[in-house]
């Protein structure tokens, strides 16, 4: 190399240009005027290839195997920069990062308070847990793949983050970040992204071809998911500010993942279909809470990545492998969403954050809190209960009628919750569903919101004559 570097600098650029560097053969993954195209052994929708030192390890639905990469010659050629850096051994054991993994799923349990110093005993391994664990190896496994058969955005939240109000700390940025072991991962600032100035258009500059993972880390409560869709699809156009815009073909781009504290804003099926959700527990943040740290001996003893020897290394590497064979055989796997939807709908009846957090805290605790599951509530009481919990600069452009019917809106939206529900053989729209009740001689519209997991769901129908009575107030 040495000597070659020396004869070459014995010539002027225009020389090294027109008498070496014509004759050398240039290759690239897309056939261009300046290089013939290059056959690679790529990702497809049933194999995955993850290249090492001493091998390639072949990743199908039935099989995970370390092959030579002189049994991957017919499969064509490899990049060397594609090439982890790291000898593998797979091993299938349970390592470090999958026990941070699964713990990263866990919820507490306030029913089961610790008797002694143990919190963790609050944290129980549930089918709910198993299943959001399932839920976050599929993503894995997809944002692990280079084939793009699928696409979509694969977003991180915390289960406690309400749509106003943040929460972290709970492992979710650790997981999207541990993909850049396996593929070149780029960062973009969540909080500057899309600000406006032109800054969309160079969002993406620093993207290139061997980019596997965009991840947009930490975005704001006001993000709009509407502005990835064009990126989620079709070819991805990158301009950085000053050059050429370089176009990287669908099968090519990268993939994206999106790390939250906060509810994405907007529902609908053109969101839905873009988007997969996985809820991280709140075990890491409790855990610092506690003053503690994942590191220490009581939890996973040793930092991750950072103080892994070997065998973390194989253990880690094999956990990615598992996830991608699952995503093969499963896809994205959906999980046990617990709050998620029903924050998300809350953003679909209100645009305003505040409107919407106190819609869903409502529906979801106030109402049984205040009784109103039993004994129903007048709307301008309601009304006034609203006006006195939100700031007056948002209350004044919201109206008793406009409160009701956003109200409506998104108890018809949920599973498992009824509006009125004695009144529903009269129909299925707010009007079919109107409820009075007598105030000092006067009919007043009543409203009262029942879930199948009421406690106190059938206290006023156990007894037949309070039944009737009820049936005949608004007769």
């Amino acid at each position: 190399a040495v000597l070659l570097i020396d004869l070459m600098s014995r010539f002027s650029s225009a020389a090294l240009e027109s008498q070496v560097l014509f004759q050398i053969q240039c290759f690239g993954e897309l056939e261009n005027q300046d290089s013939e195209k290059l056959e690679l052994a790529s990702d497809d929708p049933n194999t995955c290839f993850v290249r090492f030192l001493n091998g390639v390890v072949v990743i199908n639905k039935d099989d995970i195997k370390l092959i030579p990469y002189t049994e991957l010659t017919d499969k064509g050629a490899v990049w060397e920069n594609s090439i982890i850096q790291k000898g593998i051994e797979i091993d299938k054991t349970e390592g470090l990062y999958e026990q941070f993994c699964k713990n990263a799923m866990r919820v507490r349990d306030n029913k089961l308070a610790s008797a002694d110093s143990d919190w963790t005993r609050e944290y129980p391994i549930t089918d709910s847990v198993e299943k959001n664990f399932d839920s976050l190896r599929s993503s894995i496994g997809y944002l692990l793949h280079a084939d793009n058969t699928v696409q979509k955005a694969i977003v991180y939240i915390d289960r406690n983050s309400t749509i106003t109000k943040e929460e972290g700390g709970n492992g979710k940025t650790v997981v999207m970040k541990s993909i850049q072991y396996f593929r070149d991962r780029m960062s973009v600032n969540g909080k500057q992204f899309y600000k406006g100035g032109g800054g969309d258009r160079f969002a993406f500059s620093g993207v290139t071809p061997s980019t596997g993972l965009i991840h947009i880390d930490d975005i704001d409560k006001n993000f709009d998911f509407k502005s990835l869709f064009a990126f989620l699809t079709g070819d991805l156009e990158v301009e950085g500010k000053g050059t050429n815009k370089v176009i990287i073909p669908e099968d090519r781009k990268p993939k994206f993942g999106i790390t939250t504290n906060y509810v994405l804003q907007g529902g609908g099926t053109s969101h839905a279909r873009r988007q997969h959700i996985v809820e991280f527990g709140d075990f890491w943040n409790r855990c610092n809470k506690e003053g503690e740290a994942p590191w220490e001996q009581e939890h996973l003893g040793k930092r991750l990545f950072n103080d892994f020897n070997q065998k973390d290394w194989n253990q880690f590497y094999t956990f990615g492998f598992k996830c991608i064979q699952l995503f093969l055989r499963k896809g994205l796997v959906n999980g046990a969403m617990g709050s998620y939807e029903e924050k998300q709908l809350a953003t679909s009846v209100a645009s305003e954050p505040e409107v919407q957090e106190w819609i869903r805290n409502y529906v979801m605790e106030r109402r049984v809190q205040l009784n109103h599951h039993v004994n129903g509530v007048a709307d301008y009481a309601l009304h006034l209960i609203f006006t006195n919990d939100v700031d007056p600069m948002i209350t004044k452009y919201w109206d008793k009628t406009r409160l009701m019917k956003a109200l409506y809106e998104y108890v018809s939206k949920l599973d498992e919750y009824d509006w009125n529900p004695h009144k529903s053989s009269r129909g299925d729209t707010m009007s079919d569903r109107r409820f009075l009740v007598s105030e000092d001689g006067v009919q007043k519209p009543y409203i009262k919101i029942v879930s199948d997991s009421d406690s106190a769901n059938d206290d006023l129908y156990k007894d037949p004559m309070s039944y009737f009575k009820e049936m005949l107030k608004d007769a």
